[in-house]
């Protein structure tokens, strides 16, 4: 049911339907790759609720892809947080646990989710890094930028 109302399509990530347009092929397939990691990074944390199974399946992509896995991932845990009618703290343990050697991007995941909700619920997040925390503002810029 998670996957159904909160999944994300692969196709979201294809340049031809975002809108894109690109002269260098090689160049699409690499952002496009980074897409569809970020994406299946989301969908994965949408479908098990459970940051301390993300750490198996870093295992099953290339490591120069982790930390867009680890990015998609943080914004479905992070959105978790923020729209649950309970306390949670998903995003907390993730960045604990499996997000921890790409803890930059976890963050910038984090303001993906706000982008898709509201920066005043920011709170919902739990205690974040003073310094860390501005890296949410640089995923809820790109969001804007990119959507």
């Amino acid at each position: 049911m998670r996957a159904q109302l909160f999944g994300i399509s692969g196709d979201q990530a294809l340049f031809r339907r975002r809108g894109f347009k690109s002269a260098r092929a090689k160049s699409q397939h690499v952002l496009e790759d980074i897409g569809k990691t970020f994406i299946d990074g989301y969908n994965f944390a949408v479908r098990s609720a459970d940051p301390t199974l993300q750490s198996a399946r870093l295992d099953s992509i290339p490591v120069d892809m982790h930390g867009f896995f680890v990015e998609g991932a943080s914004m479905g845990f992070a959105l978790f947080d923020i729209v649950s009618p309970w306390p949670t703290r998903f995003f907390q343990e993730f960045i604990r646990q499996a997000a921890s050697p790409h803890i930059y991007m976890a963050y910038v995941g984090a303001g993906w989710a706000l982008a898709r909700t509201s920066l005043r619920l920011s709170w919902r997040l739990g205690k974040t890094d003073p310094l860390l925390r501005w890296l949410m503002f640089d995923g809820l810029g790109f969001h804007h930028g990119y959507f």
